[in-house]
C-alpha cells in the first residue's frame, strides 16, 4: 500500500511547515511520498531554505505567487499524489510517531472504509509525542452529518478533526475540495459532509494522532 501526504501551506505557517517535515521523517512508517503547496511565494522561495529532508520519501514542493484558498492548494497537491491512500495534514500541526502507520494499518483492516477520521489533542505538543498509541486498536465508529454545524460527527459525539482526514485514491479522483472563496476555512468540513450524503462510508478512530496547535 503506498500512501501519500498532501500539505497546504501559506507562507505565514513555513516555520512550523518544517517542524512537521520533521514529524513525517520520524514516522514509524514513512510515507512514500509527500506533496507540498505553499503559497503565495515566488518560484525561487525555497533557495537556501535548508530543509530536512528524509532521502527515504519522496518530497515535492509546489509553489505559487498569487493568492489562493487552502482548498485550491489541497487540489493540486493531490492531483500530484500517486498513494493508494492519501492522507491530508495541516503545515502547522504535530503528529504522533505513529500516525501512518496507524492508517495503513486501519485502512487495511476496514476495506469498506472510504475516508478515515480521528481525534486530536488541542494545543498539547507534550500529550501528543508522549503517548503511546496501540495501532492494532482498530476499533471505529461511523460518521453521520453533524445537524447543528457544517461537517460531520461521531455516533458518540467525540470531538474529530476535519483537516486530517486519510482517503482512498478512488474517493479524491471523483470528488475536489471546494475553492470558492465562501468555503474558506471550512473547506474540510464541507467536503466530509458532501461525501456523506453521497454515501461514502467515513469512519472515526478515536485515537488523538495529532495536536491542532493554534493560539
Amino acid at each position: 500500500m503506498k500512501i501519500s501526504v498532501c500539505i497546504p501551506c501559506h507562507v505565514n505557517d513555513f516555520s512550523d511547515l518544517k517542524n512537521l517535515i520533521l514529524d513525517l521523517n520520524s514516522q514509524s512508517r514513512k510515507p512514500d511520498e509527500v506533496i507540498i503547496f505553499i503559497k503565495p511565494v515566488s518560484d525561487s522561495f525555497l533557495e537556501d531554505k535548508n530543509l530536512t529532508l528524509d532521502n527515504e520519501i519522496q518530497y515535492k514542493f509546489l509553489t505559487e505567487n498569487k493568492y489562493s484558498t487552502m482548498a485550491y492548494a489541497k487540489n493540486r497537491c493531490i492531483e500530484e499524489a500517486t498513494g493508494d491512500i492519501i492522507c491530508l495534514m495541516d503545515s502547522d500541526d504535530t503528529l504522533d510517531e505513529k500516525k501512518v502507520e496507524f492508517v495503513e494499518n486501519f485502512m487495511k483492516e476496514h476495506d469498506r472504509c472510504d475516508v478515515m477520521v480521528h481525534g486530536y489533542f488541542y494545543n498539547d505538543k507534550n500529550s501528543v509525542r508522549t503517548q503511546s498509541v496501540d495501532v492494532q486498536d482498530l476499533t471505529y465508529e461511523k460518521c453521520l452529518p453533524d445537524p447543528n454545524a457544517l461537517g460531520i460527527m461521531s455516533t458518540s459525539k467525540q470531538e474529530l478533526h476535519h483537516a486530517h482526514s486519510s482517503f482512498r485514491r478512488k474517493v479524491l479522483l471523483e470528488n475536489s475540495f471546494p475553492e470558492k472563496d465562501s468555503a474558506y476555512r471550512i473547506d474540510d468540513s464541507v467536503f466530509l459532509k458532501m461525501l456523506l450524503k453521497k454515501g461514502f462510508n467515513i469512519l472515526f478512530s478515536k485515537h488523538k494522532l495529532i495536536s491542532f496547535n493554534k493560539i
